[in-house]
């Protein structure tokens, strides 16, 4: 065989594979896919289409994983004290003095007043400054239980307004 020969024998060698390759590419396109079992509209109208690479984070009610948690309760706390405090959570217990203490029946009130002169009524369970309330009020002073964070535990402070008598300081 001469060279010329050769050529053409390598050149319709490579045709004819080119062409069955070919060939062989638009029969594999042409398969129809495998059939799918039908779905049921409840299936489909309950859950939207996700595509298998994608993930999807639904949120709902769990709180963001990327947000930090420390954040979260700094951010917390700050909204709490940024809140608008009313009456007598306005002032701590050391701000307001005990000027008078009546029993209606069994059940006791307190008047005290603040640096202004105005006078405010306590009863058992009044909230008094943050984290205060009016546990007893007795003949000559009313007890008031503050509750104070000390790291992660809680300390109870009992705080006593004593009534000061006619002349006392």
């Amino acid at each position: 065989m001469n060279k010329t020969a050769k050529k053409h024998f390598l050149f319709s060698s490579a045709l004819a594979a080119g062409m069955l390759f070919a060939n062989l590419t638009t029969q594999a396109q042409t398969v129809p896919p495998p059939p799918v079992a039908p779905e049921t509209p409840a299936l489909v109208a309950a859950e939207p289409p996700i595509e298998a690479s994608a993930f999807v984070y639904r949120r709902e009610d769990r709180p963001d994983p990327f947000f930090p948690f420390l954040t979260q309760e700094i951010m917390k706390a700050e909204a709490e004290a940024l809140q608008e405090l009313a009456g007598l959570q306005k002032y701590e217990p050391g701000q307001l003095v005990l000027v008078a203490i009546v029993f209606v029946g069994r059940d006791p009130i307190a008047m005290v007043q603040d640096s202004a002169g105005i006078g405010y009524v306590l009863r058992k369970g009044t909230k008094v400054g943050r984290s205060g309330e009016v546990i007893d009020i007795v003949s000559n002073k009313v007890l008031i239980e503050q509750v104070k964070p000390l790291g992660s535990e809680q300390k109870n402070q009992v705080i006593e307004m004593t009534l000061k008598t006619e002349g006392e300081k």
